[in-house]
């Protein structure tokens, strides 16, 4: 199971497409608060998240796995080089949103496993 957290449309369909090719079943929020009752109530192997979310702050809540949900791998989206950095240090993965989706398809058996 993946979750997936974006305020872009076409990027959310685009991230849940691609997931459930590997996992099958993927959920979708748009803000922090409801991607993380989603990530405690449904435990997601991986979690997909853009850094800009509605309500919230996407790098904020990729940080909030390991403590509801700690067998999710989380990937953050963002072309904020800084934040990727600071993402980096508390060791949550990160991508560019101009992602390809060759890269996320491998990323998610890696992940996943």
């Amino acid at each position: 199971m993946g979750l997936v957290a974006s305020t872009n449309w076409a990027r959310q369909l685009r991230l849940q497409r691609l997931a459930s090719r590997g996992l099958g079943y993927v959920v979708a929020a748009r803000d922090a608060g409801v991607a993380l009752g989603l990530a405690i109530l449904t435990q997601p192997d991986l979690s997909m998240i853009d850094a800009s979310l509605d309500v919230g702050n996407g790098s904020d809540l990729a940080t909030v796995p390991p403590f509801y949900a700690p067998r999710t791998k989380t990937l953050l989206l963002t072309d904020d080089h800084n934040l990727a950095g600071k993402m980096q240090l508390v060791e949550i993965e990160v991508t560019s949103r101009r992602f390809s989706d060759q890269a996320l398809l491998s990323w998610i058996p890696d992940a996943a496993t």
